[in-house]
């Protein structure tokens, strides 16, 4: 409506105030932003049908968040996003037998919810082993899911509450972490921003 009032005006040839045009262009700005992030999403519920027939590999964590932290390189840039990665109580590499493009997929999801809502706070992604199960914490300094209360030990909402409040972003990262037949656990923390806890058998 605000682009076809702009456009009349113009046909008509009326003067265009430039404080006017430039609200209508932040508006397309964010409208086509909002758009592109739900077609991703909708491409990205359709990708897990055929990664459903993909055969498992042993798979390293430290090599694929290697490999998708860059993807996502130019996003967190635009968002002021820091990444700082570490390991615990694993002097080897941590591999395990799991579907790649799966695991790449949770990755991404979760790099890109932090891109959408974590703007400008640094992200912390802490790999470690813990017997026969590989750990992958990423904790941001953004708002936290509006769901969820920061209590240590909180039971995640189930998918569906987040799918209908948070996007299908959070949906697929559920959906995706069942696939290689691990858990997941999302919470917000004490001092602000969201803990997404993940847990894979080796």
């Amino acid at each position: 409506m605000h682009v076809q009032s702009v456009l009349l005006k113009a046909r008509r040839g009326d003067d265009l105030d430039v404080d006017r045009l430039i609200d209508v262009f932040v508006r397309l700005e964010r409208l086509a932003g909002e758009g592109a992030r739900l077609v991703d999403d909708v491409l990205a519920v359709g990708r897990l049908e055929s990664r459903a027939r993909e055969t498992e590999a042993e798979v390293d964590v430290e090599e694929v968040l290697a490999s998708t932290i860059p993807l996502h390189a130019e996003a967190l840039r635009r968002a002021g996003c820091d990444i700082f990665v570490e390991k615990e109580n694993a002097p080897d590499r941590i591999r395990g037998h799991w579907n790649r493009r799966t695991l790449v997929s949770i990755l991404s999801n979760l790099l890109q919810n932090v891109c959408r809502y974590a703007s400008g706070a640094p992200v912390r992604i802490c790999l470690s082993r813990c017997g026969s199960r590989a750990r992958i914490l990423i904790a941001d300094g953004g708002p936290g899911l509006p769901s969820l209360s920061p209590t240590s030990g909180e039971e995640t909402p189930p998918p569906e509450a987040l799918k209908e409040s948070h996007g299908l972003g959070i949906w697929i990262i559920h959906r995706s972490v069942a696939e290689l037949g691990g858990q997941v656990e999302m919470r917000n923390a004490e001092q602000g921003g969201l803990i997404c806890e993940i847990w894979l058998p080796i």
